[in-house]
């Protein structure tokens, strides 16, 4: 083979194998990179949720209007999943209420207040979207009496019931229908005796929500 004939298998073969190299050489850099985006994909999904990625905002409102009754509640909380199915939180309670009161003298007076207070609660699933709900709540508000007189108080309560919870990631929106355990009627037999609550009734039902 002369070097003329050399040179152009050289020119023929050489770009042959290139050719033929580099598909292989892109299939293999193609399948790299796509094991390693599976790799990293895996380890960001295994990589454990920190507290605050376990933390929702939200809260709910309640109110009722009534004979010689109105209320509104206003409860910004924050909630931390335990788990999937168990979650506790934190809040403050605000809660406007006006309320006419019957004394046993039967005089008649309309008062109307504003009291808040911290709240602690928890939450349990019970099946499929029913949780368990328990929520400790402390008010500190002001008490009357017939003639007038008034004093700041503090008002503990246990609400306990059902909620119903429509769940979006980690937050939703859910309705409560709750009863205050520790709830009693006023006794006002006696000239002067002073409310000892705000509430007219222990059921308190809300709707709120946590994104």
């Amino acid at each position: 083979m002369n070097k003329r004939h050399k040179h152009l298998y050289k020119l023929i073969i050489i770009p042959a194998i290139l050719l033929l190299a580099n598909p292989t050489m892109a299939q293999r850099k193609l399948k790299q990179l796509d094991e390693q985006k599976k790799e990293d994909s895996n380890k960001k999904y295994d990589k454990p949720e920190s507290f605050w990625d376990k933390v929702s905002f939200g809260g709910n409102i309640g109110g009722g209007f009534g004979q010689g009754v109105s209320s509104f509640l206003l409860q910004p909380q924050a909630l931390y999943r335990v788990n999937d199915n168990l979650g506790v939180g934190m809040g403050f309670t605000y809660f406007y209420w006006s309320r006419e009161i019957q004394y046993a003298s039967g005089t008649k007076k309309t008062y109307s207040d504003n009291s808040y207070g911290p709240n602690l609660f928890v939450r349990q699933r019970l099946f499929s979207e029913i949780f368990g709900y328990a929520e400790y709540n402390a008010m500190n508000f002001t008490s009357f009496n017939e003639f007038g007189q008034s004093r700041r108080l503090w008002n503990q309560a246990l609400f306990l019931g059902p909620s119903y919870v429509q769940e979006t990631g980690r937050g939703g929106a859910y309705i409560l229908i709750l009863y205050d355990v520790l709830w009693r009627q006023d006794d006002l037999s006696q000239p002067g005796s002073f409310t000892t609550n705000f509430r007219v009734s222990p059921w308190d039902f809300r709707i709120g929500f946590f994104f």
